[in-house]
């Protein structure tokens, strides 16, 4: 499990100020915008930067209590961090073996030769989405019980996006106790794996919601000047007018279906979720 408690992180204007918890057997999807925070969030999470107030609990241990062993079942993959450019692929699974006890080398080259990662290139001539896939299946072949995945999907094509949430699934049924929390621009792999949904902007957490309540009773209402005034806004969480369309997102989508029934209603997806809570005024 991972709680992080009133974490607070500040960079000049940027703040920092997050509350979150990712519970055991749980795959939870941190989204917003770029500079939202999210990396910052992961960084602090993992002992990388230092942090100015707050707590961060892993494996029922605040951070400064985690020691070697405990680092060893951590899978992580960050955007902006990379291996020795220079090594061939061959070359970092020999140090990865030697360095640390609980990488899997047969689980790495099994996914490696599916992902068709070259064994004799170095990894500076190797693809974006090459490197997405090297270090995603490297993060798994510790087994981890916690994984820190930001930006994990860069570059892959639809095919190779399949293989890695396959590859992720079938940890959690191997590792059930497993925690996952992950960042992705492409939400709508997040929306067929996720458990639930952290949006920050800004460096605040402004939504945690459970994924199939985002997809089941959240959705997006539009309607025109005149049947915007009759419209009870008493469940509408933001609003935006675009060409004189009244676009409104509420979380009780069977009231308005129920009551709205002339009015074009719309389930609604992760993206507009994130768009309409960013850009929109609240109602």
């Amino acid at each position: 499990m991972i709680a992080i408690k009133a974490l607070k992180k500040s960079y000049g204007d940027f703040k920092l100020d997050a509350t979150l918890q990712v519970e055991s057997g749980r795959i939870s999807a941190l989204i917003g915008k770029n500079g939202a925070g999210k990396t910052t969030l992961f960084k602090a999470l993992l002992g990388l930067i230092s942090i100015d107030d707050g707590q961060v609990i892993i494996f029922n241990k605040k951070l400064k209590d985690i020691n070697k062993k405990d680092r060893q079942k951590i899978g992580v993959v960050l955007e902006d961090a990379t291996f020795n450019m220079d090594l061939q692929v061959k070359d970092t699974v020999k140090v990865l073996s030697a360095l640390y006890p609980a990488f899997d080398e047969a689980y790495f080259m099994k996914h490696a030769v599916k992902l068709d990662i070259p064994m004799d290139k170095k990894l500076r001539t190797l693809s974006t989405g090459t490197i997405s896939g090297f270090k995603v299946i490297t993060a798994l072949s510790y087994h981890p019980r916690l994984l820190v995945l930001d930006e994990p999907f860069i570059g892959l094509d639809i095919l190779a996006r399949n293989y890695i949430t396959d590859l992720l699934h079938d940890h959690m049924s191997g590792y059930p106790e497993t925690s996952v929390i992950i960042s992705s621009h492409i939400t709508n792999d997040l929306e067929t794996f996720a458990d639930d949904i952290y949006l920050i902007d800004n460096g605040k957490i402004i939504l945690h919601e459970d994924t199939d309540k985002i997809l089941c009773d959240y959705a997006i209402i539009k309607t025109n000047d005149d049947d915007y005034a009759q419209i009870d806004k008493t469940y509408i969480i933001k609003e935006m007018v675009k060409d004189h369309i009244h676009y409104l997102l509420t979380d009780q989508k069977h009231f308005y279906s129920e009551n709205y029934c002339d009015q074009v209603i719309e389930n609604t997806h992760l993206d507009q979720v994130l768009s309409m809570y960013i850009k929109g005024d609240r109602s």
